[in-house]
């Protein structure tokens, strides 16, 4: 399982994305776990589902490079499939 703790914008698509690091897609199954533990002011979960997505799909994405050249792979929210609710 990949854990967010907080997504980002994406001006160029408008839209708030999660940033996958390359890396680590290497230690997951086919199909991949995404959480995202960004939270509102009250302590809600912005995002209170757990989400899944191919990994070879996300790879599909387009990439940012951060520092120490670590690739990001910036993937909509929306992009992602529902796997259940956590609440």
């Amino acid at each position: 399982m990949i854990i967010i703790d907080k997504p980002i914008y994406n001006g160029n698509v408008k839209k708030r994305c999660v940033g996958i690091a390359d890396f680590r897609l290497r230690n997951e199954s086919l199909d991949v776990d995404i959480k995202i533990n960004h939270k509102k002011v009250n302590g809600e979960l912005v995002y209170p589902n757990l989400y899944t997505m191919n990994k070879y799909e996300i790879a599909k994405y387009p990439k940012q490079v951060i520092k120490n050249n670590i690739i990001l792979y910036l993937v909509p929210i929306e992009d992602l499939k529902l796997k259940r609710s956590l609440v």
